[in-house]
């Protein structure tokens, strides 16, 4: 019987299908959920969805029949939907698409919908969904139209298909109805984020609007009546963060939509490589470069270099230029030039010092880079961009980046570099060196969870860079950095991560943890030259066990938060299912068709938000046993005091859910001080807690090992002082461990589990085999 591996070690595979010698799964190599392709044997994966249409996460296992491939996802704004694919097929997938007459006006109302679907020549079937419970009659009609008698807000679908495939349009503002009702509120923006001065252009896409009433977030208005001047420009002079409003009126009510603006302070600084005094030809096929003297850089030989510095040389945006020559003759003096065959040039960049910089990150925070390439790119530009914190998008792809590399959470961003590159040929290496704020490093969780993150400039796939720490400067107080990138420049993240980023090693360190509980090693928290680990720490050794060194609580950046409109009848029936899914990614809410949601006032909801609370700003954690909150998880679900009937569904991820806890959803009432446990279930295979919620408010994680003797309590006295909610680390006064003290040990809390659940035989198996194990290493160290 042989075994042979299919899919990639560095992504996750799951819910593999096969047919014959074809294979389906799915694969989270480009960052989010597709299904993935391959006809065995031996063949190249090929990609079936992409990211643009699974939008998230792709529910149930795909399945494959023949050459037919079926699975539902939920792309369309939270409506799932089951697609068809075919494989090898030479007909064309047709895309549906349709015009309308109108959007909107009083009722009754007669719409004419009209086909523009690509690739129609061979549709058999247009069926189109009315959106209030009506279907086409006739399907083998392409054009059709459909009179409106309810008052209302109505999506609208088509779906068309041919012998091979079907293609259904998404539920999107464009596809909307609106018919006696109130006006849909949207809008779009050019940019979201940038640096001051900040021109952003917001342009309406509302549905039933006749007024359009704009709040700009800074406290300037922009209101109209005239459509021609509804789509307005704004210029924000001044850092910070700006949520801007649409507020949209008709005869028959209000509405209102609304986005985030990140105004950015830093650096935006730019390169050039068109130099005076460098002259570039390619005599023998490779570059050659000739250096006339007295022109503006100052360049001199080191053995098979040729290094270019000086102020004139800064002018242009760069520290130095190195040409290397390896065709073992090197650079030759000619007296009133120098020339020699290119190798590679390496570009290090002025040192960039960003300006606005907080004091938490450090205000005298600065940066460099340099890049190494193997021709020198003429006229090429490179333009580097530096801010304080992330931009929304960019902590979404940190986040994703973190997790897929083995990392728990992530603590906090210092600052993000984006380097945009024109004119320079891709690949390369890349050297970043950052500092920071000794204390911002020291208030996570110190430098050796200090990492580098890079994104790509397609922003498609992403790594955790180990950066080296170099040393710390007393006049500053700022730690610096450095770490290479082997795949080039691009953005960058100077992050803080919990966990080992090490899959194998964290399963080994969660077990040993809930056996035996060791004392952390002591030590200082630096890096040598090679990046691993350094300093004075004993670790696990003979010597009597060290006290604990006091463990700080994760430092919660700040998070803007996530928004989303809900979709409500005038008595606040919800007519679109709605997902929310956090910045973090790993808390969402779905509010299903048919739920009543109300604001605190008893109104019909119009939009529901879900943001990150910083532990500092949570009351003390409540009396449950030894319970403490999960890495600071705790989200603020607005707005506050918005009530559901039935109640709503909210799925929690534990990305590192441990063998030995319980986990629990614990509700805060700020007007009583008291906690509450919410009933909810956790989900051991993808390590989800899912509970449900008849209304909002903050809302935290909490876990606690089983086993332990602890009488619950729901209420909690506050305090003056809110106290941190980080685990308490209670240290050890056991000795040290070896491999088969916690071998035996591991079998005393497995059974001892397995007792807990009622489940006897599952215990005694259990025992057997680790029994079994440790004769067989006893055998082997004896008879060697």
């Amino acid at each position: 019987m042989s075994q042979s591996e299919v899919s990639l070690d560095s992504t996750t595979q799951k819910y593999p299908s096969v047919s014959g010698d074809k294979i389906i799964w799915i694969d989270d190599r480009q960052f989010l959920d597709d299904i993935y392709f391959n006809d065995l044997p031996g063949s190249p994966d090929e990609r079936i969805t992409t990211d643009d249409d699974a939008v998230d996460l792709l529910y149930g296992s795909p399945k494959i029949f023949n050459n037919r491939i079926v699975w539902t996802d939920n792309r369309d704004s939270g409506f799932e939907d089951v697609y068809l694919y075919t494989i090898d097929h030479d007909e064309p997938c047709p895309v549906a698409d349709f015009t309308m007459s109108s959007q909107s006006g009083a009722i009754p109302h007669t719409i004419q919908f009209n086909d523009t679907s690509t690739d129609a020549k061979n549709i058999t079937h247009w069926n189109y969904e009315f959106g209030d419970g009506n279907v086409s009659v006739d399907t083998t009609k392409a054009n059709q139209s459909f009179i409106y008698n309810v008052p209302g807000t109505y999506d609208v679908r088509l779906t068309v298909n041919n012998p091979y495939c079907r293609s259904e349009t998404p539920v999107d503002n464009k596809y909307k109805v609106s018919v006696g009702a109130s006006p849909i509120a949207a809008f779009t923006t050019d940019v979201s984020d940038g640096f001051v001065d900040l021109k952003v252009r917001f342009t309406d896409s509302s549905i039933n609007a006749e007024t359009w009433n704009w709040s700009f977030g800074d406290g300037t208005w922009s209101n109209t009546t005239d459509v021609s001047e509804k789509n307005p420009e704004k210029t924000y002079t001044a850092a910070g963060t700006y949520t801007a409003y649409l507020y949209v009126n008709n005869t028959w009510g209000t509405a209102s939509a609304h986005k985030t603006i990140k105004a950015l302070t830093g650096a935006n600084v730019t390169a050039n490589t068109s130099i005076d005094g460098f002259a570039f030809t390619e005599p023998f096929g490779s570059q050659f470069v000739t250096f006339t003297k007295g022109t503006v850089p100052d360049c001199t030989i080191a053995g098979d270099s040729l290094v270019c510095h000086g102020a004139d040389l800064a002018d242009d945006g760069w520290t130095n230029i190195t040409f290397t020559s390896n065709d073992g003759i090197g650079f030759m003096d000619h007296g009133a030039t120098i020339s020699g065959n290119l190798s590679s040039v390496s570009f290090q960049i002025t040192e960039i010092h960003p300006a606005g910089f907080s004091e938490t990150t450090g205000t005298q925070s600065s940066m460099n880079h340099t890049i190494t390439l193997d021709t020198y790119p003429e006229d090429a530009t490179v333009n580097s961009q530096v801010w304080e914190g992330y931009t929304d998008d960019d902590l979404f792809l940190f986040s994703k980046i973190g997790r897929s590399s083995g990392f728990s959470d992530i603590l906090g961003v210092a600052y993000t570099l984006k380097i945009v590159k024109t004119g320079i040929p891709s690949g390369g290496t890349a050297k970043i060196r950052m500092s920071v704020n000794a204390t911002w490093v020291d208030d996570h969780m110190g430098r050796s969870h200090t990492y580098i993150e890079r994104i790509s400039d397609d922003r498609s796939t992403g790594e955790v860079l180990r950066p080296r720490f170099l040393y710390h400067d007393p006049a500053t107080n700022l730690d610096y950095f450095e770490a290479e990138s082997s795949r080039g420049s691009s953005t960058f993240g100077l992050v803080q991560l919990t966990g080992s980023g090490n899959p194998f090693q964290l399963i080994t360190l969660t077990i040993a943890s809930q056996v035996n509980a060791p004392p952390p090693s002591g030590g200082s928290d630096s890096y040598g030259n090679s990046g691993a680990p350094s300093g004075s720490g004993k670790g696990l050794s003979a010597q009597a066990p060290q006290k604990a060194p006091e463990q700080k609580a994760p430092v919660a950046f700040i998070d803007s938060g996530k928004t989303a409109p809900l979709y409500a009848n005038p008595g606040g029936v919800i007519t679109q299912e709605t997902t929310l899914t956090s910045t973090d990614t790993l808390a969402s809410v779905v509010l299903g068709e048919g739920t009543i949601a109300k604001d605190s006032a008893g109104s019909p909801l119009s939009s529901i938000s879900i943001a990150s609370i910083a532990p500092d700003a949570l009351p003390a954690a409540p009396p449950y046993g030894q319970a403490v909150m999960i890495d600071g998880r705790a989200y603020e679900l607005g707005p506050d005091g918005a009530t559901f009937s039935p109640g709503i569904t909210v799925t929690f991820t534990i990305p590192q859910a441990q063998w030995g806890k319980e986990y629990s959803l614990m509700m805060y009432d700020k007007a009583t001080g008291t906690w509450s446990e919410v009933p909810g279930s956790f989900n051991a295979k993808d390590g989800t807690f899912t509970a449900v919620l008849s209304h909002f408010c903050c809302v935290a994680l909490f876990e606690k090992t089983i086993g332990q003797s602890a009488v619950r309590q729901t209420t909690q006295t506050p305090q003056p002082e809110p106290a941190r909610l980080a685990p308490i680390v209670t240290p050890s006064s056991q000795p040290p461990q070896n491999a088969l003290s916690i071998v035996f040990s591991m079998a005393e809390w497995i059974s001892g589990e397995a007792v807990h659940r009622s489940s006897y035989l599952t215990a005694l198996a259990i025992i057997c085999i680790i029994v079994l194990s440790i004769m067989l290493l006893y055998r082997r160290r004896n008879n060697p």
